[in-house]
């Protein structure tokens, strides 16, 4: 059994259209052990979020070696009400994006608790808003944005 503290390290999904990381850094923030079917699940978290959902000890690589510290993880200065996916905190922890990672907002991103790019703490992109179109107050006053360069 993993304890409570322990850095170890995810499997990053790959996706197309950005670059990936192969593994994200976490840590173990709360064991949960279900009694009915006698299995232990890990919730996690990342320097930039908590993660959706648990993770079984198949798919946590401990990284003893390694301290919270040490990777920029401070769980108790995290927002607690907001979590990020696994593919998402990928993103997030590389700071560079492609065509995967964009919202698809209708109203004002600025405001809006479900925009994917502010959970990210990235600019919209030209991929963003689908075909709304509006005029978003988090794009880049020059309309561009850093992962256009990717042809």
């Amino acid at each position: 059994m993993l304890e409570k503290g322990l850095v170890c390290v995810l499997k990053c999904p790959k996706e197309r259209n950005t670059l990936s990381l192969p593994y994200l850094p976490v840590e173990i923030i709360e064991v949960i052990t279900y009694s009915k079917t006698n299995t232990i699940r890990y919730k996690v978290c990342t320097k930039d979020a908590i993660l959706t959902g648990t993770f079984g000890r198949e798919q946590l690589k401990p990284r003893p070696y390694l301290s919270p510290k040490m990777m920029g993880i401070k769980y108790t200065s995290l927002d607690k009400k907001t979590t990020l996916s696994l593919s998402d905190a990928c993103n997030a922890y590389l700071k560079v994006t492609g065509k995967q990672t964009r919202c698809r907002c209708k109203t004002d991103c600025s405001t809006s608790n479900t925009c994917k790019c502010r959970k990210l703490n990235k600019f919209c992109t030209k991929f963003c808003h689908g075909t709304h179109g509006h005029g978003c107050c988090r794009m880049r006053a020059d309309g561009d944005s850093d992962d256009d360069d990717e042809n």
